[in-house]
């Protein structure tokens, strides 16, 4: 059996990654499991690597994506055959929002993690988002606030993931912009919204395991779209608790839309998708693509999800 590990030296396990991958391929050998080795040298280098792995291909390609929600993005840009392709997380990056909402131990060692997915995963049909057609997206897409969210996480080197992002949330969120969106939802007339954050779901978390939209399900054919409304700015610590605590749901400026489709038009500005920021956007069309990927996934947690 043969693993194609898409390695992110970049992720947060930082310098160590590379010690880490060694002990992953001692493990494995003893096994009698051959992993191969794919180290990403730039951005969007995962998906050329996937492309050329799933193109022309005969027989089943099982690929672990090593790194954070980013690698993992990447790593499903890049899959041609769908049918022959199969996916697992090996998650070392700093957010897992994907990993964490399939129950995957973040705690346990990268060996452990291995292990695991070479005797106790199981394979499942997932969805996941398609943006203009051409973007696909595995766990959310957010306008607004995200965006300069993440730009400002990059300014804070000394901190913890998810004490960077709540940093960084507040900071935007004190001075934060609304923005003026056209929104329609499967094919409805366009309805106004004014937010300062908007964001279209498959799985229910962002931020570092903050969970933005509750009920969100990667394998419902469902988009789930979590609004945030205008709100006072003396709410902004409140909000952020809501969020840290999981329960933005009750917040009054919170509401979410679920349909298998969304249009949304919006001056031009930046977007979020999986932790990656995309520029210059000033219209997005977003569908669910039902069941089309293939994952290895927790035994424990896909008798709990949908069929």
């Amino acid at each position: 059996m043969v693993y194609h590990l898409i390695y992110n030296p970049t992720c947060r396990s930082g310098s160590h990654s590379y010690h880490v991958v060694e002990t992953l391929v001692d493990y494995a050998l003893k096994k009698g499991i051959k992993i191969i080795i794919h180290e990403t040298k730039y951005k969007k280098h995962a998906t050329k690597i996937v492309n050329e792995l799933t193109t022309d291909i005969k027989t089943e390609v099982k690929i672990i994506s090593f790194g954070g929600d980013g690698t993992l993005h990447e790593v499903l840009n890049g899959i041609v055959d769908f049918e022959k392709t199969t996916l697992a997380i090996l998650p070392l990056g700093s957010g897992n929002d994907f990993a964490r909402y399939w129950g995957i131990d973040l705690n346990v060692t990268p060996t452990t993690m291995l292990d695991q997915i070479i005797t106790q995963y199981k394979p499942k049909r997932i969805d996941y988002l398609l943006i203009n057609d051409s973007l696909r997206v595995i766990n959310s897409v957010n306008l607004g606030m995200s965006a300069s969210v993440i730009k400002f996480m990059e300014k804070l080197k000394h901190f913890k993931p998810r004490l960077k992002y709540l940093i960084a949330t507040f900071c935007k969120c004190v001075f934060y912009k609304n923005f003026n969106y056209l929104i329609s939802f499967d094919k409805k007339p366009f309805i106004k919204v004014i937010s300062p954050s908007i964001t279209f779901c498959n799985g229910p978390y962002f931020g570092c395991g903050m969970l933005i939209a509750p009920g969100a399900e990667a394998n419902d054919g469902i988009i789930k779209t979590s609004i945030i409304h205008k709100f006072n700015r003396l709410a902004t610590l409140r909000i952020l608790m809501r969020l840290k605590k999981n329960k933005i749901n009750l917040e009054r400026c919170y509401h979410d839309i679920n349909s298998k489709e969304a249009d949304v038009v919006f001056a031009k500005n930046d977007i979020q998708a999986d932790g990656q920021l995309f520029y210059d956007y000033d219209h997005l069309n977003i569908k669910i693509v039902t069941k089309k990927l293939r994952m290895l996934l927790p035994t424990w947690r896909i008798k709990n999800k949908n069929d």
